[in-house]
């Protein structure tokens, strides 16, 4: 009877230390899960602010272009 209760034991242990390395192996993949979403929201917000701030360059040049062709209208009406 003590040989079958050590076999289960054993057993019982070895399956604990299965879950735990499972559970390592989860936790390991949650971190970098977290870590790659925390770049991903970096770069998301990056990117935003260069759309950002090239949407206000090409409106500010269309501003310009249509200044110019103003005058260019101007000058070319006034030949």
């Amino acid at each position: 009877m003590s040989s079958q209760a050590e076999k289960r034991g054993r057993a019982f242990d070895k399956t604990i230390d299965e879950w735990k390395r499972k559970v390592a192996d989860l936790q390991s993949d949650m971190e970098n899960s977290q870590r790659e979403s925390r770049t991903n929201a970096a770069e998301v917000y990056r990117l935003r602010t260069l759309m950002e701030e090239q949407n206000d360059s090409m409106e500010t040049l269309r501003r310009e272009n249509k200044n110019l062709s103003g005058r260019i209208a101007i000058n070319a009406s006034s030949v």
